[in-house]
């Protein structure tokens, strides 16, 4: 369940902010016993942010900001990534590279208002949302691209657009890059540990000649922009195929964690986002028990873009979740096909 608001509780009186507030709190562990994950999203500055974020802690989801329209669609691609945690082909300033393994490509293209995306396959033939080849579906929205290749040819593409943030290729592939770790909130100056390897066909890849061919990688990106390496223990004599790591977050706020897998042929990425935290609290909240949210004041300049914004954003991205459900439907399906066969 994903939660957009301003997180504030502004129901007239007192005494109904709390009664509300009593409601969400016995919802939580309903949430739970069902296995169902409370995700929050906060718009605007004005939003009660430290509320919605411990929303998020409590239903063991995650928690992002939004300041503006196009952040939310940024935002929403990092939801699909961090509940499916599909597989991705990196870009490589405006390019990408498709291998005999992918059968098909979703292509995430985040853009600029007013502009138009330029398509390039590795023939050289241009594609664009007026004119595209029949193997490909086209949704073109004011602030993204959604573009769906079956069976796309080999080599590298290129995309001719004006901003390059946000921008994803999922892949239904043969050959995966899987991870242990997917936590949301990890805690401030504690270790923090998980596990890479490679998949091909539901099997993970130990065959040493194949894997000494392979360089994989780790980078942690923190909040003040700066990356940093992460080590992988096992290497290629590791016999299972699994490959370790460890790190320590020094500093509260948002991190990803980019693992990356490059052979001869190929090239995978997994980034998976979370938020460093601080310490808890003396009286930590529980499930019976949440803090209530900020007073709520009136923000000094209204802010009115966040109606029609939000309202795009459901209609536009319906259809990117039905996109992403349809392209997992067919990996299922697939799957249980070569399950049978086998």
């Amino acid at each position: 369940m994903v939660l957009l608001s301003d997180g504030k509780l502004a129901l007239g009186s007192k005494d109904k902010d709390a009664e509300a507030l009593s409601s969400l709190s016995a919802l939580l562990p309903e949430l739970a016993k069902y296995g169902i994950t409370l995700s929050t999203i906060a718009f605007s500055d004005q939003a009660d942010a430290k509320f919605l974020e411990d929303l998020a802690k409590e239903g063991e989801g995650f928690f992002k900001l939004a300041l503006t329209d196009q952040d939310i669609h940024v935002i929403f691609a990092l939801i699909f990534e961090k509940i499916k945690s599909p597989d991705e082909v990196p870009f490589e300033g405006d390019s990408f590279s498709i291998d005999k393994d992918i059968k098909e490509a979703i292509v995430f293209i985040n853009k600029k208002a007013g502009t138009r995306t330029t398509l390039v396959e590795p023939s050289g033939k241009k594609n664009t949302p007026a004119r595209y080849r029949q193997n490909m579906q086209w949704f073109e929205a004011k602030l993204f691209d959604l573009i769906t290749i079956s069976e796309p040819l080999h080599g590298k593409w290129k995309v001719n657009l004006s901003t390059k943030e946000g921008n994803k290729v999922f892949v239904i592939t043969n050959l995966s890059l899987k991870s242990s770790f997917n936590s949301n909130f990890v805690k401030k100056n504690e270790k923090v540990s998980g596990d890479v390897w490679l998949e091909r066909d539901g099997a993970i890849l130990k065959e040493k000649d194949i894997l000494d061919q392979i360089v994989l990688s780790a980078d942690l990106d923190g909040p003040d922009g700066k990356s940093s390496k992460v080590g992988l223990g096992g290497g290629g004599q590791h016999e299972s195929g699994i490959f370790s790591f460890e790190f320590i977050v020094p500093q509260t706020g948002d991190y990803a964690l980019a693992l990356k897998a490059e052979g001869p042929t190929f090239k995978r990425t997994k980034t998976i986002g979370f938020k460093s935290v601080g310490p808890a609290p003396a009286s930590p909240a529980t499930k019976k028990n949440l803090p209530g949210p900020e007073s709520n004041k009136k923000p000094a300049v209204p802010v009115n873009t966040w109606g029609p914004a939000l309202t795009k954003f459901a209609m536009v991205n319906a259809l990117l979740l039905a996109a992403a459900g349809t392209l997992f439907l067919i990996k299922k399906i697939r799957d249980s096909r070569n399950n049978r066969k086998t």
